[in-house]
């Protein structure tokens, strides 16, 4: 499968005050035309942050940098600002987990989703509306003409994510990247909104990256998933493969989180280490039931099969007896 989008020693460094905050720490990602690729971890591993790199979109005072970067050949690193800009809509779209922060509060929906299309020059005004419309009838934000005239805070949530998604489609990107999408929304509008996006992703066969804490989610939506922990990506591989023969203790850890009706809720003991400093070794090894000292020392990558990376001192099949 040829990568549209492939990453290799990825790290975001971010100086402060208290000193410099490594917030990604040498990630390696690949994501083909067509699949749904998750990154899944806790609160703050470094899940948005990677996405804001891929769009680049990081904050000012953040410092990229990376031993590969690409997109479809092309090198991101030397990317000039128009670039970045032609790249937006056409080839990478993104819809985040705040629509109601996302979406201007003074323009009405249909201003700002024919915004791109008319920007790249995909068509006149017209042109843009017709497909607007379109969009959000397929994506169910109806009738077509009043939710275009309206504003932001007259819809609903699970409305304003729909019509985040109708933006994101208005310029047939090869790429969605969808950050928390169902953030904040009830039980039955995250069902909704996640059955819409898998259906458009096979209706206009582009690529996915999502991004979740939920490893149902995962499940049910992913090709492949990334298992990701203080701005590392400890376990990759498919889905089938990592979610059942889990190599990565963290992955068996967020597994064993999962509630079952019979069982108590069995949390991970500890806290995430603050990322400052020098740091060397699995970020994991302070919470961890195998750790050991050679933990301390760079951990290298492992294969356990086809496209299925862990970095672990342990065999594979340890984590698992």
């Amino acid at each position: 499968m040829t990568a549209l989008l492939d990453i290799s020693g990825l790290k975001v460094d971010v100086p402060g005050r208290a000193g410099t905050l490594h917030a990604i720490r040498g990630i390696d990602l690949s994501i083909g035309a067509g699949e749904c690729f998750t990154i899944v971890g806790e609160s703050g591993c470094g899940k948005s942050l990677t996405a804001m790199s891929v769009l680049g979109l990081l904050p000012r005072a953040a410092i990229l940098s990376a031993e590969r970067m690409s997109w479809k050949g092309q090198d991101m690193r030397r990317f000039s600002r128009r670039q970045w800009a032609n790249l937006h809509g056409p080839e990478i779209a993104a819809i985040f987990q705040e629509p109601m922060t996302a979406l201007n509060p003074v323009l009405t929906v249909g201003e700002q989703i024919i915004e791109s299309f008319v920007h790249h020059r995909l068509g006149n005004r017209k042109a843009a509306l017709a497909r607007a419309g379109e969009l959000l009838e397929r994506v169910g934000v109806v009738p077509v003409e009043r939710r275009l005239a309206q504003y932001p805070h007259e819809m609903s949530g699970g409305l304003r994510q729909r019509v985040m998604i109708a933006m994101a489609l208005m310029c047939q990107p090869k790429l969605m990247i969808a950050d928390e999408p169902t953030t904040a929304l009830d039980v039955t509008t995250q069902v909704e909104i996640l059955k819409l996006l898998k259906e458009l992703q096979a209706e206009m066969g582009m690529a996915l990256l999502l991004i979740t804490h939920d490893l149902g989610v995962v499940a049910h939506m992913a090709d492949r998933v990334a298992v990701m922990y203080a701005g590392q990506i400890v376990e990759t591989g498919s889905v089938a493969s990592v979610l059942t023969r889990s190599a990565h203790p963290y992955t068996s850890a967020l597994l064993d989180c999962l509630p079952t009706r019979d069982q108590p809720l069995t949390p991970i003991p500890g806290v995430v280490p603050a990322l400052f400093g020098e740091l060397e070794g699995c970020m994991f090894r302070n919470r961890c039931r195998f750790a050991r000292e050679a933990c301390a020392d760079p951990v290298p990558a492992r294969s356990v099969g086809e496209g299925h990376v862990y970095r672990c001192l342990l065999e594979a099949n340890e984590v698992a007896a």
